[in-house]
């Protein structure tokens, strides 16, 4: 449901001629939005908190893949954003802070 309780709709139509080259109407889909624009307003309320907050913060999965981070949390790390995306190994994230000079104290032990 959208707002009021109405629906968000998207639609798609070409024009429709009759033989007689008059137009009769349009020929197309129409799909229900509704819960699409609901949760892309509920993702953008929640991301807009979460970036205010003072804390870093980043959540990785249970496979430690990338979920999401705060703006605190991308500027402890210069340069994070061309890399950070969903989906990044952790283990990828620190080789990259480390390529990027972000623990120098590393050095020598990279694998460790």
């Amino acid at each position: 449901m959208g707002p009021n309780g109405g629906l968000w709709l998207s639609t798609t139509g070409e024009p429709f001629f009759g033989e007689d080259g008059e137009f009769v109407g349009y020929r197309g889909v129409g799909r229900d939005v509704s819960r699409e624009i609901e949760l892309s307003s509920t993702t953008d309320s929640f991301k807009a908190i979460f970036d205010q907050l003072n804390e870093a913060i980043a959540l990785w999965d249970a496979k430690d893949r990338f979920i999401i981070g705060n703006l605190a949390s991308h500027s402890l790390h210069e340069g994070v954003e061309t890399f950070l995306k969903p989906g990044l190994p952790f283990e990828k994230y620190i080789r990259e802070d480390f390529a990027n000079g972000l623990f120098p104290d590393a050095i020598g032990n990279e694998d460790a």
